[in-house]
């Protein structure tokens, strides 16, 4: 974590790990803490010197002066000394009476200090009494407290992250104090607080007598969770199982299958899939890009095209996540976000409608009002649970939701199947490819980007005088070193099946986009800019790139694919020097002075093409900020599309001296 938070951060929590201010005040508080130790200790273990045999007299002599507050002072003092007799020890009484000699002493104009005690008499008697009467008791808790405040600490001493952290590299304390018992393996508390969601219920009775309680025991899923999350949809009988946001005009379809019903077949769908998962058989067959929905599309068949989506949207690694987790995990999830519909559903005017826009964060709240949840269910599996439905929607009205950077595989897998429940019926078409093409993204760029940090450190030899680094940060390298890795640890049929799911989901946005267009203003959706993806490179536009950088056809129409995959994950740089990197990301690359063995001309101008720019911090990410000293470097880097364009810039001739020339000759 060190190496992606700032340096000011990463300052600020070593002080705190080091506790900087006690360097000054601990050597202070040890010399204080002695001298009391001692002191305490000394009244009751040690002889003390008794009272001097002028104390009576002294006391007698107040006494019998006229002067009532000289006569209230010996009062007070006797009650405190009759205090301390019956409750202290004999060294702090006699502590006591000759500090009192002392005070009364000043009181009669007598003695060194006589001007300060004189003045302040009750309140040094008062002082006195309390720090003998009360010694033990705060020599006790002030040990208890550095004891139990070094327990506090001590499992995040050797942490990076000891407040907290969001992402603008600055510490974050959340306010919240809570005792660290039933520490997770993080250091965290595991404990789960009760929400107030409060659904109604009808009785366990009830719940295990239906046909839905009645599967979730014969799949041995029947926890007191899931039964609760059962009970709630029982007694939503009255809430349809789908319902559209108030500005769709399009019913969904619901037929007669209530809520529960639609739950009950959702989760045998699921449980099938998970047994074909932990078999290893075959799935069902996928949802091709050209079916077309079923007329008039009733419950069943929404349901057997939501089982087919329901594998497709699951890439291998993904399935076998699943297959990882329990029922009991697996139902919990599901039946969350069915039951979350009674929150986020809504009777207006006579039509139901989904009035909330999160209806995941509906579906959180329902799980966190079972009592059951935190008891039945690990700090893990909770995690898991709860960010498969939080994170179910990978865009909101605000924009794109930024996933965990430590989102757990099975927490991805499971969410995958939410996001499928939380689209309309209408779209689970283009949804499933969707989710396909963003699942496939994810498994390939996990193989990649374990492969490249490998093997990022052979490329320079592989491929001798061909990558150089820009003082921006850029790393540009030849397109066939990218591919060599790709190919190495990504299938084939991995690369087909992101060109046919790109060409798909592409062709489905140009659909929208027009749509939108056609649309008032006040109603026009479209697709957003950060969920729009490149076009695959057409056979005409790969020739082209093929002749201009002497490329393979082969790696150009895998690049097609793949450069869709580094798109999604930040990786390919948009601008070198002047220019904007175009779509194919495949350039040719104008060098000024490197440090390579690359021949330059007479301007220390060198030239390459089929070249590829990645930003510098992604790979920074990976390798540490010192990763850049293992490549040649050039002072300034410049790119061209075009051969002619190309040619141009190594001759030193660019875009602003040739518009020079052209008005020179009109």
């Amino acid at each position: 974590m060190s190496d992606s938070i700032s340096r000011t951060h990463t300052q600020e929590l070593a002080r705190l790990q080091r506790r900087f201010w006690t360097r000054f005040l601990w050597p202070v508080f040890l010399v204080f803490l002695a001298g009391y130790v001692l002191f305490i200790l000394s009244l009751a273990i040690l002889p003390f010197r008794p009272a001097s045999i002028n104390f009576s007299a002294v006391e007698n002599q107040l006494i019998r002066s006229r002067n009532p507050v000289l006569h209230e002072l010996v009062v007070t003092q006797r009650d405190y000394r009759a205090w301390l007799e019956a409750h202290g020890t004999i060294g702090e009484v006699r502590a006591f009476n000759n500090f009192s000699e002392s005070i009364y002493l000043a009181a009669l104009g007598r003695g060194g200090f006589s001007w300060l005690l004189g003045s302040f008499k009750f309140m040094f008697l008062r002082v006195s009494f309390l720090v003998l009467a009360a010694g033990r008791l705060w020599l006790f808790t002030s040990l208890l407290a550095i004891l139990l405040a070094r327990r506090r600490y001590q499992p995040y001493e050797n942490t990076d992250d000891v407040l907290g952290q969001t992402g603008n590299g600055r510490s974050y304390f959340s306010g919240i104090q809570a005792g660290l018992r039933n520490l997770n393996s993080l250091g965290a508390p595991d404990f789960q607080v009760v929400g107030l969601a409060c659904p109604a219920l009808v009785g366990r009775d009830e719940v295990m007598s239906s046909s839905l309680g009645q599967f979730l025991e014969k799949t041995g899923a029947a926890n007191e969770t899931n039964v609760t999350l059962c009970a709630a949809l029982l007694a939503a009988n009255h809430i349809p199982a789908f319902a559209a946001p108030p500005s769709m005009t399009t019913v969904p379809p619901t037929g007669d299958a209530s809520l529960a019903d639609v739950s009950h077949l959702l989760l045998t769908r699921a449980h099938d899939l998970y047994n074909r998962y932990r078999s290893g058989a075959e799935g069902p067959a996928g949802i091709l890009a050209h079916e077309k929905l079923p007329e008039p599309f009733s419950i069943s068949s929404y349901m057997d095209i939501m089982h087919r989506a329901m594998h497709q949207s699951l890439p291998e690694s993904f399935r076998k996540s699943i297959a990882s987790l329990s029922p009991q995990m697996i139902f919990t999830t599901l039946l969350a976000y069915q039951a979350g519909k009674v929150l986020s559903y809504a009777d207006e005017g006579g039509r139901w409608i989904q009035k909330s826009n999160y209806p995941q964060l509906s579906a959180r709240a329902i799980l966190h009002s079972i009592p059951s949840f935190a008891r039945e269910y690990d700090f893990e599996q909770r995690k898991t649970i709860r960010r498969a439905l939080i994170y179910a929607s990978r865009s909101s009205v605000f924009g794109p939701v930024r996933f965990a950077t430590d989102l757990s595989l099975e927490s991805r897998a499971l969410r995958q199947w939410v996001e499928l429940l939380l689209e309309q019926p209408a779209k689970i078409l283009y949804t499933t490819h969707d989710l396909e093409l963003f699942a496939l993204t994810y498994e390939c760029h996990e193989l990649w980007k374990q492969a490249f940090t490998v093997a990022v450190h052979e490329l320079d030899s592989q491929f001798p005088d061909q990558i150089h680094i820009t003082p921006g940060g850029l790393l540009l390298l030849p397109v066939t070193a990218l591919m060599q890795v790709a190919r190495k640890v990504i299938p084939a049929e991995y690369f087909k099946r992101l060109t046919e799911l790109a060409q798909y989901v592409y062709t489905e946005q140009q659909k929208l986009a027009l749509e939108a267009e056609s649309m008032s203003d006040s109603i026009k959706s479209g697709v957003p800019e950060y969920e729009k993806i490149f076009a695959p490179l057409t056979k005409d536009e790969r020739q082209t790139l093929a002749e201009l950088h002497q490329l393979d056809e082969r790696d150009l129409r895998q690049w097609s694919a793949f450069r869709i995959v580094l798109y999604t994950y930040g990786w390919l740089a948009r601008r070198v020097g002047d220019y904007t990197v175009p779509e194919s990301s495949v350039i040719f690359a104008v060098l000024h002075n490197p440090t390579s063995g690359i021949a330059q001309n007479e301007l220390a101008l060198a030239g390459q093409s089929s070249i590829v720019p990645l930003r510098g911090s992604r790979i920074a990410e990976r390798l540490g900020r010192g990763w850049t000293d293992e490549f040649s470097s050039v002072s300034f880097a410049n790119m061209a599309e075009t051969q002619e364009h190309f040619n141009n810039l190594l001759h030193g001739i660019t875009d602003d001296l040739q518009d020079d020339i052209q008005m020179a000759f009109r």
